[in-house]
C-alpha cells in the first residue's frame, strides 16, 4: 500500500498480517490517499512506477518467523487448492511458483536507485507497527483470513522436504527476522555501539 500524500509504502508480505494492516489503515485514512498494490516487492513497485525512485520513501514491513510463516503458507495453500497435500505445498515452495512462498527478504531488497528508509517490525509487534504508522493509539486489527490448520508444526518439521526448503528458501529470511525482532518502536534497527 502506497500513501501518495506522504511518500510511505507498506509492503504487503504474504502471511505477515499485511491484509489486516491495510484494512486498519484504510479505516483510519481517506481511501483515496492510498494506492493498493498487493503483494509486490519494493523492486517490483519501482518497476511499476516511473516516479517512485524520484522521492525519498519510508517503507514499512512486518516480518514473521520464517518457519511460522511457512506453516501458515502451507495451510493457506492446501486450503485453497483442492486435494493438495503438505508435499505438494513444499514442492511449490521450492519451485517458488506461488507468491505465498516468496522469501521475505526479496520483498525488502532496496532497489539500486531511489532513497528508502526501511522500517521493520516482528509480527509479534504488529500492533506497535500499526500505532507508529498512524492507525491510532489503540488499533484494532481485523484478522480477515484465519486458516484452519490441516498440518501442524510437527508435520512440517518432520517432512522429508523441510530441510531442503529451510536451506533453499528460508535461510536468508532468518537474519531479516532477527533484525526485525531488534528494532525500536519506530521500526529502526537498534545498533549496539561497542
Amino acid at each position: 500500500m502506497l500513501n501518495v500524500n506522504a511518500n510511505e509504502i507498506l509492503l504487503e508480505i504474504p502471511k505477515c498480517g499485511s491484509r489486516s494492516l491495510v484494512c486498519a489503515l484504510r479505516t483510519k485514512y481517506n481511501r483515496r490517499s492510498f494506492w493498493y498494490h498487493g503483494h509486490h516487492t519494493l523492486k517490483e513497485l519501482e518497476g511499476m512506477s516511473d516516479r517512485l525512485h524520484m522521492y525519498p520513501h519510508i517503507v514499512y514491513a512486518v516480518i514473521r518467523n520464517p518457519i511460522d510463516r511457512l506453516l501458515s503458507g502451507v495451510n493457506h495453500y492446501v486450503n485453497n487448492k483442492t486435494g493438495a497435500t503438505l508435499s505438494d505445498a513444499l514442492e511449490v515452495c521450492l519451485e517458488q511458483s506461488n507468491i505465498v512462498f516468496k522469501p521475505q527478504y526479496k520483498f525488502v531488497e532496496v532497489p539500486d536507485r531511489g532513497t528508502y528508509d526501511l522500517r521493520l517490525w516482528d509480527m509479534a509487534r504488529i500492533e506497535e507497527a500499526l500505532r507508529f504508522i498512524g492507525a491510532g493509539d489503540d488499533p484494532t486489527l481485523p484478522h480477515l483470513y484465519k486458516a484452519v490448520y490441516k498440518y501442524d508444526m510437527d508435520a512440517l518439521l518432520n517432512h522429508t522436504l523441510f530441510d531442503d526448503v529451510n536451506v533453499e528458501v528460508l535461510d536468508q529470511d532468518f537474519p531479516l527476522w532477527i533484525d526485525a525482532t531488534r528494532t525500536s518502536k519506530e521500526g529502526q534497527l537498534n545498533v549496539q555501539k561497542a
